[in-house]
Protein backbone atom coordinates (compact mmCIF):
# COMPACT_ATOMS: atom_id res chain seq x y z
CA UNK A 1 0.00 0.00 0.00
CA UNK A 2 3.05 2.27 1.11
CA UNK A 3 4.28 1.81 -2.63
CA UNK A 4 0.78 2.46 -4.37
CA UNK A 5 0.71 6.00 -2.00
CA UNK A 6 4.57 6.58 -2.89
CA UNK A 7 3.88 6.18 -7.26
CA UNK A 8 0.75 8.45 -6.84
CA UNK A 9 2.66 11.17 -5.23
CA UNK A 10 5.19 10.99 -7.94
CA UNK A 11 2.94 10.57 -10.57
CA UNK A 12 0.91 13.97 -8.83
CA UNK A 13 4.33 16.18 -8.87
CA UNK A 14 4.90 14.88 -12.32
CA UNK A 15 2.17 16.47 -13.59
CA UNK A 16 1.68 19.88 -11.27
CA UNK A 17 5.31 19.92 -12.32
CA UNK A 18 4.24 19.59 -16.46
CA UNK A 19 1.55 21.60 -15.74
CA UNK A 20 3.79 24.93 -14.44
CA UNK A 21 6.08 24.21 -17.27
CA UNK A 22 3.28 24.91 -19.62
CA UNK A 23 2.41 28.42 -18.40
CA UNK A 24 4.35 31.65 -18.84
CA UNK A 25 4.98 34.22 -16.17
CA UNK A 26 2.67 37.17 -15.87
CA UNK A 27 4.74 39.96 -17.03
CA UNK A 28 3.95 43.58 -15.42
CA UNK A 29 1.00 44.77 -17.01
CA UNK A 30 -0.52 41.38 -16.63
CA UNK A 31 -0.28 39.21 -20.01
CA UNK A 32 1.35 36.11 -20.34
CA UNK A 33 4.25 35.53 -22.75
CA UNK A 34 4.32 32.67 -24.68
CA UNK A 35 7.10 30.06 -23.91
CA UNK A 36 8.42 28.57 -27.32
CA UNK A 37 10.17 25.19 -26.92
CA UNK A 38 12.77 24.60 -30.17
CA UNK A 39 14.04 20.91 -30.51
CA UNK A 40 17.27 21.26 -32.25
CA UNK A 41 18.13 18.26 -34.72
CA UNK A 42 21.80 17.29 -35.94
CA UNK A 43 21.91 18.52 -39.63
CA UNK A 44 22.41 15.84 -41.75
CA UNK A 45 25.62 17.07 -43.47
CA UNK A 46 28.54 15.19 -44.52
CA UNK A 47 31.85 16.69 -44.07
CA UNK A 48 33.26 16.23 -47.27
CA UNK A 49 37.47 17.44 -46.42
CA UNK A 50 37.94 14.98 -43.91
CA UNK A 51 40.15 11.63 -44.29
CA UNK A 52 39.33 9.06 -42.61
CA UNK A 53 42.07 6.67 -43.18
CA UNK A 54 44.60 7.17 -40.07
CA UNK A 55 46.77 4.22 -41.73
CA UNK A 56 48.03 5.98 -45.17
CA UNK A 57 51.37 6.96 -44.75
CA UNK A 58 51.66 10.77 -45.24
CA UNK A 59 53.05 11.08 -48.22
CA UNK A 60 50.22 9.41 -49.78
CA UNK A 61 47.18 11.20 -47.27
CA UNK A 62 49.01 14.35 -49.03
CA UNK A 63 48.53 12.80 -52.00
CA UNK A 64 44.99 12.35 -51.69
CA UNK A 65 44.40 15.71 -50.08
CA UNK A 66 46.43 17.03 -53.36
CA UNK A 67 43.94 15.17 -55.52
CA UNK A 68 40.92 16.41 -53.92
CA UNK A 69 41.70 19.98 -53.93
CA UNK A 70 41.95 19.56 -57.66
CA UNK A 71 38.71 17.72 -58.44
CA UNK A 72 36.77 18.03 -55.50
CA UNK A 73 34.32 21.17 -57.42
CA UNK A 74 33.84 18.35 -60.32
CA UNK A 75 32.20 16.44 -58.44
CA UNK A 76 28.95 16.33 -56.87
CA UNK A 77 28.04 17.53 -53.11
CA UNK A 78 27.64 14.41 -51.29
CA UNK A 79 31.17 12.55 -52.75
CA UNK A 80 33.82 12.71 -50.45
CA UNK A 81 37.45 12.57 -50.17
CA UNK A 82 37.63 9.01 -48.76
CA UNK A 83 35.69 7.99 -51.97
CA UNK A 84 38.34 9.05 -54.87
CA UNK A 85 40.27 6.83 -56.15
CA UNK A 86 43.84 7.25 -56.88
CA UNK A 87 46.66 4.89 -57.52
CA UNK A 88 49.23 4.49 -54.99
CA UNK A 89 52.31 4.94 -57.54
CA UNK A 90 52.95 8.71 -57.65
CA UNK A 91 55.60 11.09 -57.70
CA UNK A 92 56.12 14.25 -55.16
CA UNK A 93 58.60 17.14 -55.58
CA UNK A 94 58.09 19.95 -52.89
CA UNK A 95 53.93 20.28 -53.29
CA UNK A 96 53.71 18.95 -56.18
CA UNK A 97 52.46 15.75 -56.95
CA UNK A 98 52.39 13.35 -60.08
CA UNK A 99 49.94 10.73 -60.13
CA UNK A 100 46.53 8.89 -61.44
CA UNK A 101 43.13 9.92 -60.32
CA UNK A 102 41.35 7.01 -60.86
CA UNK A 103 38.10 8.58 -60.26
CA UNK A 104 35.37 8.65 -57.46
CA UNK A 105 33.07 5.58 -56.21
CA UNK A 106 30.79 7.70 -54.61
CA UNK A 107 27.20 7.81 -56.44
CA UNK A 108 27.97 11.41 -57.79
CA UNK A 109 31.44 10.52 -58.78
CA UNK A 110 32.78 9.98 -62.42
CA UNK A 111 33.95 6.69 -63.35
CA UNK A 112 37.11 5.93 -64.65
CA UNK A 113 37.81 2.65 -66.34
CA UNK A 114 40.50 0.95 -67.06
CA UNK A 115 41.38 0.36 -70.90
CA UNK A 116 43.50 -2.04 -72.63
CA UNK A 117 47.15 -2.01 -71.73
CA UNK A 118 49.44 0.17 -73.99
CA UNK A 119 52.42 1.73 -73.81
CA UNK A 120 52.21 5.88 -73.62
CA UNK A 121 55.27 7.84 -74.43
CA UNK A 122 54.77 11.88 -74.11
CA UNK A 123 57.44 14.22 -74.27
CA UNK A 124 57.75 18.12 -72.08
CA UNK A 125 60.42 19.85 -71.79
CA UNK A 126 63.02 17.38 -73.41
CA UNK A 127 62.17 15.00 -71.01
CA UNK A 128 60.52 11.62 -72.15
CA UNK A 129 57.82 10.51 -69.99
CA UNK A 130 56.56 6.75 -70.36
CA UNK A 131 54.21 5.11 -69.21
CA UNK A 132 52.77 1.46 -69.18
CA UNK A 133 49.28 2.32 -69.36
CA UNK A 134 47.08 4.42 -71.81
CA UNK A 135 47.00 7.38 -70.13
CA UNK A 136 49.77 9.83 -68.60
CA UNK A 137 50.20 10.66 -65.13
CA UNK A 138 48.37 14.44 -64.10
CA UNK A 139 49.85 16.94 -62.18
CA UNK A 140 48.14 18.25 -58.60
CA UNK A 141 49.34 21.09 -57.74
CA UNK A 142 47.76 24.34 -55.60
CA UNK A 143 44.57 22.95 -55.56
CA UNK A 144 44.55 22.28 -59.92
CA UNK A 145 44.98 19.29 -62.14
CA UNK A 146 47.27 19.71 -64.69
CA UNK A 147 47.85 17.35 -67.68
CA UNK A 148 51.74 16.64 -67.60
CA UNK A 149 52.15 19.19 -70.82
CA UNK A 150 49.69 22.24 -69.04
CA UNK A 151 51.37 22.25 -66.03
CA UNK A 152 54.90 22.62 -67.76
CA UNK A 153 53.81 24.90 -70.11
CA UNK A 154 51.69 27.15 -67.77
CA UNK A 155 54.68 27.55 -65.24
CA UNK A 156 52.31 25.59 -62.59
CA UNK A 157 55.86 23.51 -62.41
CA UNK A 158 59.35 25.25 -63.03
CA UNK A 159 61.97 23.05 -65.36
CA UNK A 160 63.65 21.91 -62.00
CA UNK A 161 60.76 20.32 -61.03
CA UNK A 162 59.71 17.94 -64.21
CA UNK A 163 63.39 17.48 -64.22
CA UNK A 164 63.42 15.90 -60.77
CA UNK A 165 59.72 13.77 -61.18
CA UNK A 166 61.29 12.64 -64.59
CA UNK A 167 64.47 11.01 -63.23
CA UNK A 168 61.83 9.62 -60.16
CA UNK A 169 59.66 7.94 -62.44
CA UNK A 170 62.40 6.96 -64.65
CA UNK A 171 63.87 5.26 -61.74
CA UNK A 172 63.02 1.17 -62.12
CA UNK A 173 60.13 1.65 -65.06
CA UNK A 174 60.76 -1.37 -67.05
CA UNK A 175 59.81 0.90 -70.05
CA UNK A 176 63.64 2.78 -69.74
CA UNK A 177 65.74 -0.31 -69.98
CA UNK A 178 64.43 -1.94 -72.42
CA UNK A 179 65.60 1.31 -74.60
Amino acid sequence: MKYLAYALTILTLSAVLLACGDTAPATTDGTTTAVTTAVITPANTVDRDTLYNPSLPQDERDFVKAVWAAVKDSLGGTCTINEIVVNRHFYRVDDVFMGFYEGASGPDGERVTDGPPAVLVETVGGYEFIFGNYRAMEIFTDGKRYSLQNAYSSGAITEDQLRRLWEMHKEGNIYYEEQ
